[in-house]
């Protein structure tokens, strides 16, 4: 018997990074093969803004209330372009810190697959996550996340478990999601979110144009910097977002920006009578401060 809800609770999560020593990383720490990976400052302060996220959930939830995690892409560090700021040498380190941080979050939101809660994953960056999103789709297979291909229906295990771009249909509100936005926020103040806004406004008209729908929601992430930008027309609006993310600042962004990240994570609830919100508590990271001489 399929179960009846009154309210579903999308939750999107993106930009961990893990195994990166400004990406996310559970207070206990991890141990590697080369030793004890103890968190820093600044992991402690992601990892309270993350905590925060968890507690807005379980302040969201009703009885019945639909769990929907959408961890929307990047989730590990990965070794890429010669980038020796990492935790750990291993590949499959950083799979185990992200595998701690989704282990613990599920089970403080009460996240229940049993119960009709549903997990997917979005596919990353693959310089981060490896070719066809190797990474990603090794700890979305071993959370039982919803595949986007299955390859052999004897073999619940066999498929690809990260989506290049997930469409979602709750209680009627659609939700566009994917990781890589094809418009970021801008590189100036005064023309922060003009990029995005147009993108959206061109992405609008051409869904008219071959009468496909109109999403509510567009989320989309990468930058790490958090915008949301509206366009209306006759057919509606879309609601775009670029979310933020749970990765401070590395040392290739801080000399080549003036910004560090946003830092929170995106959700939004939907009730069985259309009433959707959406809500995103954002920590802005301030600027390193100036050393007296």
């Amino acid at each position: 018997m399929t179960k009846l809800y009154k309210r579903k609770l999308l939750i999107a999560p993106s930009d961990t990074h893990c195994g990166s020593p400004v990406g996310l990383i559970h207070p206990k720490g991890f141990e590697g093969r080369n030793g004890f990976i103890k968190p820093t400052a600044v992991q402690k302060i992601l990892w309270k803004q993350f905590e925060k996220s968890a507690d807005q959930i379980r302040a969201l939830r009703t009885k019945d209330t639909q769990l929907i995690v959408a961890i929307n892409g990047d989730s590990v560090e990965g070794i890429h372009h010669n980038n020796h700021q990492v935790s750990s040498p291993y590949v499959d380190e950083h799979e185990g810190i992200f595998a701690d941080v989704l282990d613990w979050y599920l089970n403080d939101i009460d996240f229940s697959q049993s119960s009709g809660d549903l997990l997917y994953f979005t596919a990353g960056t693959e310089s981060h996550t490896g070719a066809g999103w190797v990474s990603e789709n090794n700890v979305a297979r071993d959370f039982g996340a919803v595949p986007w291909l299955k390859y052999r229906k004897t073999d619940d295990r066999a498929g690809v478990y990260t989506h290049p771009r997930l469409l979602l249909d709750l209680f009627g509100i659609k939700f566009d999601i994917a990781h890589h936005a094809e418009a970021g926020p801008g590189g100036r103040k005064w023309t922060r979110g003009n990029m995005f806004r147009s993108f959206l406004r061109s992405h609008y008209f051409e869904l008219v144009d071959r009468r496909e729908p109109v999403p509510d929601y567009f989320l989309r992430s990468h930058f790490h910097q958090f915008l949301n930008e509206t366009v209306t027309g006759k057919q509606g609006s879309i609601n775009g977002f670029i979310l933020p993310a749970l990765q401070d600042a590395t040392n290739y962004v801080l000399r080549r920006s003036t910004s560090r990240s946003n830092i929170g994570v995106w959700m939004a609830t939907v009730d069985s009578d259309g009433k959707h919100q959406w809500y995103c508590d954002v920590l802005e990271l301030g600027q390193s401060r100036y050393k007296r001489t």
